[in-house]
């Protein structure tokens, strides 16, 4: 496990250093939610809600002060934001169901932060001396100091009872090796390290090999086109996953399927960096939308639903506008469905009619 980690900082050498050229009025709000995240962290395991309902509500505070900054990034971006927000006002005002919604909210900070490819060693080891090793990680995680976390997160690994500590400390892991500037041969090298640090389940175990059996070849002929880090345009990103990986996938195992989400995903947020004022970008929002359901299965106020909400209200005249309709009012009923049928409120039904009249107007859907 040792090897693993070190070469966690290889992964790390080639990520982007966020600090002189950042907003300092930026770095200042980061630098407070990072301390309000310290010290709620060790309350998620306890669920003390003396602790995470005022803290929600002042990283919710915190955040309100750094929307300019959101607004000025891509439709994904503030998408991202805003159900964060959504999120925040959950914990602040149900207590009763704070850590969950806590929860999903750091996830959605996550996320943002791996799309961008930049660390921010901001905090230092010496300030997580409260925190478990499990929670030192996410810390590190939520707050872009991937070299840390990925220490702690090898760490879990090696010691941790806790399988579900566990399973999120490889899925990590995984993320940090081939999400953030996907680099497929370090990938490789630091989950064949954990295949053979002995630490590791026989569930465990099957679950890295099935990673490894994607990650290996896509390594090894990077030019293929069953890669989606080789499709570095719009059309060509659309036409793979148009066509190119439904006609695969079935033949993939759901491991295998978790990193192809991964790896796709990241190409995704790598083109709408670079064409974020692209006509085009409806295109990257309904599959961002389809690979957020693939990797978490989440569906009614879910990122997925924020994306496509997003591409109807901001490309209302765009073809792809009526594709995500079609994507939306998929997951409202999945997500509003059971063995009785669909239980979809009037409310819900209402949010649905709103989108088809904006997008299809006086037409037939």
């Amino acid at each position: 496990m040792k090897q693993t980690i070190c070469r966690a900082f290889v992964v790390s050498a080639v990520l982007v250093m966020f600090a002189a050229n950042a907003d300092d009025g930026l770095q200042d709000v980061m630098r407070e939610a990072g301390d309000t995240m310290l010290m709620m962290l060790p309350a998620m395991r306890t669920n003390d809600t003396s602790v995470l309902t005022p803290g929600a509500g002042q990283l919710s505070a915190l955040f309100r002060r750094a929307r300019p900054h959101f607004e000025k990034g891509s439709s994904a971006t503030l998408a991202a934001f805003e159900l964060l927000q959504a999120r925040l006002a959950d914990a602040t005002d149900n207590p009763y169901n704070a850590r969950t919604s806590l929860a999903e909210a750091f996830e959605l900070c996550a996320g943002c932060h791996v799309q961008d490819t930049r660390i921010a060693p901001a905090f230092g080891v010496s300030r997580l001396h409260e925190l478990n090793e499990y929670e030192a990680g996410e810390f590190s995680y939520l707050t872009r100091d991937y070299p840390a976390a990925m220490v702690s997160f090898g760490r879990v690994v090696e010691t941790s009872k806790d399988r579900r500590d566990r399973r999120n400390a490889l899925d990590r892991i995984l993320v940090m090796s081939i999400g953030i500037d996907p680099d497929l041969a370090t990938g490789v090298v630091v989950l064949e390290d954990l295949l053979t640090s002995g630490d590791l389940s026989n569930e465990e175990t099957r679950l890295v090999e099935g990673w490894l059996q994607v990650i290996r070849p896509l390594a090894s002929e990077p030019g293929q086109r069953q890669s989606p880090l080789q499709h570095s345009t719009i059309p060509a990103m659309d036409r793979y996953m148009t066509r190119e990986w439904p006609s695969f996938k079935q033949f993939v195992s759901l491991d295998g399927q978790q990193v192809y989400w991964v790896l796709i995903r990241a190409q995704l947020h790598e083109l709408l960096r670079e064409n974020a004022s692209s006509p085009q970008v409806p295109r990257l929002l309904y599959w961002l939308a389809v690979s957020d359901r693939g990797l978490h299965y989440r569906f009614d106020n879910s990122l997925s639903s924020r994306y496509l909400e997003r591409c109807m209200t901001e490309y209302t005249a765009h073809p792809y506008a009526r594709t995500c309709f079609e994507e939306y009012q998929l997951l409202m009923t999945v997500a509003f469905s059971g063995s009785g049928g669909i239980f979809l409120s009037q409310e819900q039904h209402e949010r649905i009619n709103r989108f088809r009249q904006l997008v299809f107007g006086n037409e037939d859907p």
